[in-house]
């Protein structure tokens, strides 16, 4: 009898009197202690703008009291955010794009950190093609490994804005980059067919040269020069075109043209000038 008593009274301190087992705000004990670390998160949080200026010139300072921030609630972005744009600044880039990408992992569909994550990953792509280390011992990694990190993160914004042009022909652009013409102009013709703006086209008739397919490469200047026949530009690339294609008639047919409406300002582009000016005269 006493044993069963002895449990009743366990039992009714346990679950009959919660008001002993819960903080004075009437919580539950782990409700109280998460108010308690958001309260104080959302503290330091608020103090940031202040800590800001006291180390502006000492980012690791920032950094620390960040990383303070962030262990008081690691499931929560901000800090992270914040201690990204530091590192950025440090010029430790492979560091903000590791704090980026927990941020987005509790975030998955924030375009803004969507999209700092492709510009910091673009320009790492970029500084590693060029085989150069710079302060802060960037970049870590081979050019393919932000390059293919770049189109990652370009498929996923696809998802989230499936009408965004730009994006699309951004990356169609680094997968030509990386040696892969023929995917960069599917997305080059899936940009044209989202907003037909003249940089898609232009790229798509470089990409379309570079496969060898000069033909290709023309019509997409052609239609350039009809959009806008005052950009000396596109004639004389029409003119390059034609003669590559041993169309010396229309070369010079679309270079005398250029001479007519522009004059001496076609002479600005030596590099562009295939023809032969004298030999355009009897034309």
């Amino acid at each position: 009898m006493f044993f069963i008593l002895r449990c009743l009274g366990v039992y009714l301190l346990l679950f009959g009197f919660p008001s002993l087992f819960a903080e004075p705000s009437g919580l539950p004990l782990f409700a109280a202690e998460l108010e308690k670390h958001e309260s104080l998160y959302d503290k330091k949080l608020a103090e940031l703008p202040e800590i800001k200026i006291k180390y502006s010139g000492s980012p690791q300072d920032l950094i620390d009291f960040l990383t303070t921030l962030i262990k008081i609630d690691p499931e929560r972005s901000e800090g992270y955010v914040e201690r990204a744009e530091i590192y950025n600044i440090m010029n430790q880039y492979d560091r903000e794009l590791e704090d980026l990408s927990i941020a987005l992992t509790l975030e998955p569909e924030n375009l803004d950190l969507l999209e700092s994550r492709i510009a910091t990953s673009s320009f790492l792509h970029t500084v590693a093609l060029e085989n150069t280390k710079y302060l802060g011992g960037y970049p870590k990694h081979r050019a393919e490994v932000y390059g293919q990190a770049v189109i990652l993160d370009r498929d996923r914004l696809s998802e989230l804005m499936p009408e965004d042009a730009h994006n699309v022909y951004e990356r169609g652009k680094i997968k030509v980059l990386m040696g892969d013409v023929n995917g960069g102009i599917q997305d080059f013709n899936l940009s044209i067919e989202l907003f037909p703006f003249p940089f898609a086209y232009m790229s798509r008739s470089e990409a379309k040269e570079q496969l060898g397919d000069l033909q290709g490469a023309l019509s997409d200047y052609v239609v350039l020069l009809a959009e806008s026949p005052e950009d000396i530009y596109y004639y004389l690339q029409v003119q390059r075109i034609n003669v590559l294609l041993g169309d010396l008639k229309s070369a010079c047919n679309i270079y005398n043209q250029a001479i007519k409406r522009f004059g001496k300002d076609v002479q600005g582009y030596p590099n562009l000038i295939l023809v032969d000016p004298n030999d355009c005269k009897a034309v």
